[in-house]
């Protein structure tokens, strides 16, 4: 009997190794994260991860969620898994949350929300090895979320007064044309005056002179 349970328990230390191995390969031929920054994805700064929990009630869930199954697959895994869990952790900390995230961004996801899936789905994960290392899947409650509000429509805004329609154009009424005037005539040109005739010049005749 105890034979059967050290085989089972070797059984789960080499599938969560085998496991660890699996994510490590998709991790190294993923995209470098400096691809993703060059696309204009940045990673989660520490400023932006308080804003998100402090802000973000479905990214605060998801976070929680994430911390609690992390401590207890540390306080339930074997001290030979435990290391390799824990650089799993780091580089998903450090590369994968970010490769995951840009992913889901590229799909049109806002970047609380790749990020809030992104931690989802790394929970699920070590939720996943927990049942790997326990033999049961652990019960974990989660802190309840407040609905987001309801989107309501932005109220119809009145229409527009009509404007009257501008007057058609109509074109002017055609001037009368003036009428057409005559040329005027010619002049004719009129003969030179004739020449007076020349009167000869008058003689005196002088009385006989006393000599």
């Amino acid at each position: 009997m105890n034979k059967i349970k050290s085989l089972i328990k070797y059984s789960f230390v080499a599938t969560s190794l085998a496991l660890v191995l699996a994510l490590a390969l998709v991790l190294c031929l993923a995209p470098a994260p400096a691809a993703l920054a060059q696309s204009g994805f940045k990673p989660l700064s520490d400023d932006e991860y308080r804003l998100y929990v402090e802000n973000f009630p479905q990214y605060a869930a998801a976070e929680e969620r994430l911390q609690r199954a992390w401590k207890i697959l540390k306080a339930s895994a074997p001290k030979d898994t435990q290391d390799a869990y824990l650089k799993d952790q780091r580089n998903w900390i450090k590369n994968g949350r970010h490769l995951r995230a840009g992913q889901l961004y590229r799909q049109s996801f806002s970047r609380v929300e790749a990020f809030t899936i992104a931690t989802d789905e790394r929970s699920a994960y070590l939720e996943d090895a927990v049942a790997r290392e326990t033999g049961s899947r652990p019960n974990m409650p989660i802190k309840p979320v407040a609905p987001e509000p309801a989107w309501t429509p932005e109220p119809a805004r009145a229409p527009e007064p009509a404007r009257a329609p501008e007057p058609a154009w109509t074109p002017e009424p055609a001037r009368d044309q003036e009428p057409v005037r005559a040329p005027d005539p010619m002049p004719v040109p009129m003969p030179d005056p004739k020449p007076e005739p020349k009167q000869p010049p008058k003689i005196k005749i002088l009385k006989n002179v006393k000599k």
